[in-house]
């Protein structure tokens, strides 16, 4: 019952925007997706503050706590209280934030809910480690799985950076 409940709201919110690869010149706002779960998430947030912080990018980190974890300072955490009855977040002050020019998903795999807020989100460059069934993402990078989430971000932050 769920799935189609789950099918109406990503159709019904599903971005209509054009996306595609671009320059970290033309992004003034980022956000970012991670799992508490994933053994390596915590020793990301810093790496990627600094990275775009340096860039003059402002960003906001979403840790999804939805398989257990604890509030983390300085990011937006989001628990199952969080989530109303189809998987989506609920909390307005939980809400990722649509409104930012690039998404960047960390985790891996994607859930349905990295997938609704990836394909929700009216970002102009949407990044990921795995791609979706619907090719949400502009750039994803495929070698990553298994390795330590900071050298993911590590090789994406220099990637990003020869964008031109």
């Amino acid at each position: 019952m769920a799935s189609i409940f789950q099918k109406l709201a990503y159709r019904r919110n599903k971005s209509k925007r054009q996306t595609g690869i671009c320059p970290l010149s033309a992004i003034r706002k980022a956000v970012a997706l991670l799992d508490y779960g994933d053994i390596d998430a915590l020793k990301c947030i810093n790496p990627m503050k600094d990275f775009f912080s340096r860039q003059n990018i402002e960003l906001k980190v979403y840790v999804l706590c939805i398989n257990g974890g604890r509030k983390v300072d300085g990011c937006v955490s989001v628990f199952p209280r969080n989530l109303d009855l189809i998987g989506c977040i609920r909390s307005k002050s939980k809400r990722i934030d649509r409104d930012a020019d690039m998404f960047i998903s960390l985790v891996s795999p994607n859930s349905w809910l990295t997938t609704y807020e990836a394909s929700c989100s009216r970002a102009r460059f949407k990044a990921g480690r795995q791609q979706t069934e619907d090719a949400i993402f502009d750039f994803v990078l495929s070698a990553s799985e298994g390795k330590p989430l900071p050298d993911v971000f590590a090789a994406m932050a220099d990637i990003f950076t020869k964008i031109k």
